[in-house]
């Protein structure tokens, strides 16, 4: 009986539920599916396992997140843009073209302020 106590105390000690595993980032940009929605593609997006979110700026009229394998960003309107609601997707590739960023997206309010904000992230990505 005298290993009985240390025992006992090992016993429990293994019973305690063991830290658990880091959740893996998903690799690869998601699937925008304009039909859901601003709210639940922006949900979707905050919620990814592995996402960085950028540091909000409160000049700009938007919030922007990267995949943790950096193979994309997604830039999500803020209220006051003049975009607003929108979501913009970055995906970098390399081809016969080159390294460069692809931008596409989900425009939920005036289509013609979505081009405008989309042209002004392929500026931005061309002048890099």
């Amino acid at each position: 009986m005298r290993w009985g106590a240390p025992v006992l105390v090992a016993a429990a000690l293994c019973g305690c539920s063991a830290e658990p595993d880091p959740v893996a980032p998903v690799a690869g940009p998601i699937t925008l599916e304009c039909g859901q929605g601003f709210e639940a593609l922006a949900r979707a997006i905050n919620e990814r396992p592995g996402i960085r979110p950028a540091p909000i700026e409160p000049s700009e009229p938007y919030l922007a997140f990267t995949e943790a394998d950096s193979s994309a960003s997604y830039i999500l309107t803020r209220d006051g843009a003049p975009a607003h609601p929108a979501i913009l997707r970055q995906v970098r590739v390399s081809d016969g073209q080159g390294r460069r960023m692809l931008h596409d997206g989900c425009a939920f309010g005036d289509p013609a302020a979505f081009e405008a904000f989309k042209t002004y992230w392929d500026t931005v990505a061309a002048a890099r």
